[in-house]
């Protein structure tokens, strides 16, 4: 989309919400946005997150995490915090247990791939959005801003507040429109990861703590380990920091830093503009906010190396740290750079995306193969010429991706890299026209498409 396009759509949706606001007399202060956003919680870097590392899909998939969240942040136009959601794949995740009253720090649902889909969205306005919106406002109108992916649009009216009027950015305009992806999400990302790695360090290096921590692991329930015994994050952990990063004003979730995202969305008014700039100043988010800054990026670097040195200084490695950075042969310090430059946002790293949705993908034809072979043996043929007698061998579609499989393997071992990654196009738009045919669950399979 060129500059000038940008422009012409910024300006159209500005005129609709405008219209929507006069309309059902709505001021600024009940203009909410928000967005969802994946989190790896418990996954450190390792040496594939150098992009010269990345050869090929496996290197990929080392980067990735199935311990993987989804958060929904939402804000209103005057810098107000709406309570954080976490979407999960567990039920009763264990360490749930260690809450007091069972009652995790933040709203929780589970969905068994930790998608968002429609029945995820009502569920977050009916017991996140629209609780906060009554508190704080009363039972009067209100405007959401969302992006036009599936997981929002055409919900049932009969089962979301009469009230809470919807409008959604034009595709491909979030980069620009959005105020959560002007810096906000990004900003509490890199708070959570720099906090679990303090907690870390801290731990690791004083040797009371340290051999408390140990001790408490050995004896913690089966998912209940966490960041206090030196072992990987759990939900809980990640609700508490998350929590403690959203409801605090510290740097990383500062309610003037909200405001300034809503104001470089272009969204704002002039005087409303105006008007925040003589109460909060005149500076604003980085251009490239999406980037984090090279002193966030050397505070993590130091980190890093202040772990490097005193794990290699313990008697034996907890698993936390396990093919990670920590324990693997010293990288540069550009190296080291990039790693946590690709760390830090690397759920929304395209190959990490691709490779989401190729794994969603799969999985939904594998559910789809399963539940066709108990229905129907010969369901889903591909029909070949036989040899004898002119009669025809059936191909199952799990043969084909078998035969795929093993071409792939081949192209990775013998690093032939353009022809591996367009077998993989192949095999994607394949799997997505398979989809198109036997399933209806849309929402999952483009979830990142629209984003």
């Amino acid at each position: 989309m060129t500059e000038e396009e940008q422009v012409e759509k910024h300006k159209d949706f500005v005129k609709v919400m405008r219209q929507t606001m006069e309309d059902f007399n709505i001021p600024l202060e009940r203009v909410y946005n928000a967005d969802q956003t994946g989190l790896f919680y418990n996954k450190l870097p390792n040496q594939m997150y150098v992009s010269a590392a990345r050869k090929d899909y496996r290197g990929v998939k080392q980067m990735k995490s199935k311990d993987r969240v989804i958060l929904m942040v939402a804000t209103s136009a005057g810098g107000g915090k709406i309570p954080l959601f976490m979407v999960g794949k567990a039920k009763d995740p264990e360490c749930f247990q260690l809450c007091q009253g069972n009652k995790p720090p933040m709203a929780y649902h589970h969905q068994a791939n930790a998608w968002f889909d429609k029945e995820v969205t009502i569920v977050w306005i009916n017991t996140v959005l629209w609780p906060w919106h009554l508190k704080h406002h009363g039972n009067v109108y209100c405007l959401l801003l969302l992006d036009n992916c599936p997981a929002h649009a055409n919900l049932d009216s009969n089962r979301i507040p009469n009230r809470l009027v919807i409008r959604f950015f034009p595709p491909n305009c979030t980069s620009f429109l959005q105020p959560a992806d002007m810096g906000m999400i990004a900003s509490l990302k890199l708070g959570y990861k720099a906090i679990m790695l303090k907690t870390l360090l801290s731990i690791c290096d004083d040797p009371v703590l340290y051999t408390d921590a140990i001790e408490a692991g050995r004896t913690a329930r089966r998912g209940c380990k966490g960041l206090s015994c030196c072992a990987k994050a759990h939900l809980l952990d990640a609700m508490e920091i998350m929590v403690k990063i959203w409801d605090g004003e510290g740097k990383y979730a500062k309610t003037e830093s909200i405001q300034r995202c809503w104001r470089k969305s272009g969204l704002l008014n002039a005087a409303e503009a105006a008007d925040l700039e003589n109460e909060i100043g005149s500076a604003s988010v980085a251009t490239k906010y999406k980037t984090i800054s090279n002193n966030d990026c050397l505070e993590l670097c130091n980190l890093f190396s202040q772990l490097q040195t005193t794990v290699g200084n313990m008697p034996f490695v907890p698993s936390v740290f396990h093919d990670t950075i920590a324990i693997q042969e010293k990288c540069t310090e550009s190296e080291l750079k990039d790693i946590i430059s690709t760390w830090v946002d690397i759920e929304s790293n395209t190959e990490i995306i691709m490779s989401e949705v190729d794994d969603a993908v799969a999985l939904l034809c594998k559910e789809t193969t399963a539940e066709e072979s108990e229905s129907d043996g010969d369901s889903d043929i591909i029909m070949v010429a036989g040899e004898e007698n002119n009669q025809q061998q059936k191909t199952s579609w799990a043969q084909c991706m078998a035969c795929f499989e093993i071409i792939s393997s081949f192209l990775s071992e013998k690093e032939f890299r353009e022809e591996k990654v367009a077998l993989d196009g192949l095999v994607r738009r394949l799997r997505m026209k398979r989809l198109d045919a036997t399933t209806s669950q849309l929402s999952i399979k483009s979830f990142f498409s629209a984003k």
